[in-house]
């Protein structure tokens, strides 16, 4: 790991202008994520107008906190109201529901908001030391263990789709098809 570019990303990073983009990102993503069916990548993509006029930077840091803070609003409301804004939030219906019927909405809410932000800088130190690892490994990915991934997919496919082996036939030939899509694009980059 190179300390020097964690140090130009850090330096990057704290320039005014992008630690305003991250804490207005911040507080949309948690918006969006709290109004029921608008989940992290609808939130993203409401978002990605108005990053048009932005360096790349900029808005690439716009866009992740957006993310972030979709994930976490969506607890907001499924501790409040038993619904949950986002996919992720669903599992917080159980046990922060309960709490805020027991007066303590304060509580729940405060530790979804420390576990979201614990998992996140979490998160990240992992990214940040396995990247260049799995980009090593990303790379060695060649046709042999591709069609060993589409004979574990046809696998799961016939197993799951006992009970109607017209959805599982579709379902296996839209996979098909998107994999043989997929594979033919990324093989004319390398």
């Amino acid at each position: 790991m190179n300390i020097n570019l964690l140090k130009d990303s850090f330096l990057t990073i704290i320039e005014p202008t992008n630690i305003m983009l991250v804490v207005l990102g911040l507080l949309v993503g948690i918006f969006l994520g709290a109004l029921p069916g608008i989940g992290s990548s609808m939130a993203i993509v409401l978002a990605l107008p108005f990053t048009y006029f932005l360096d790349v930077l900029p808005a690439i840091a716009f866009l992740s906190t957006i993310y972030v803070g979709s994930a976490y609003g969506g607890s907001v409301t499924a501790i409040l109201f038993n619904t949950p804004g986002t996919p992720e939030a669903v599992a917080t219906t159980f046990d922060g529901y309960p709490m805020s019927q027991q007066g303590k909405s304060k509580k729940a809410l405060g530790l979804a908001i420390s576990s979201s932000a614990f998992g996140g800088i979490f998160a990240v130190i992992l990214m940040f030391s396995l990247a260049s690892i799995l980009s090593e490994v990303a790379f060695k990915i060649h046709a042999s263990e591709y069609f060993a991934l589409a004979i574990l997919g046809m696998t799961v496919i016939s197993a799951l789709g006992t009970s109607n082996m017209v959805k599982a036939i579709i379902s296996g030939l839209i996979g098909y098809f998107y994999f043989n899509y997929w594979f033919r694009s990324i093989n004319s980059y390398r």
